[in-house]
């Protein structure tokens, strides 16, 4: 007769290395939701009015908060559909 109980040195020996894996895990996780300002402040870009962005694909780092930034599109080269009429 078998059964499919794990032995008890086998489940002891896996439990606290399941704890700290999933402790790490939470960690790696959460670290990216620290990244975020919770103050009342308003950021002016140093540079409102000559800031020129890359092309799409281009990148380049944000002067207030210092984050890299990736362009993905060109929304002012894009097409103008507003003058379309659906039919």
């Amino acid at each position: 007769m078998s059964n499919n109980v794990v032995p008890p040195k086998a489940s002891k020996r896996f439990a606290p290395r399941f704890v700290v894996f999933l402790l790490c895990a939470l960690w790696l996780n959460l670290s990216p939701a620290f990244a975020f300002s919770n103050d009342t402040t308003v950021y002016a870009p140093p540079a409102y009015l000559t800031f020129l962005p890359p092309p799409a694909g281009g990148s380049y780092t944000d002067a207030v908060f210092g984050t890299a930034i990736k362009r993905l599109t060109n929304a002012m080269a894009a097409p103008q559909l507003a003058h379309v009429v659906n039919r």
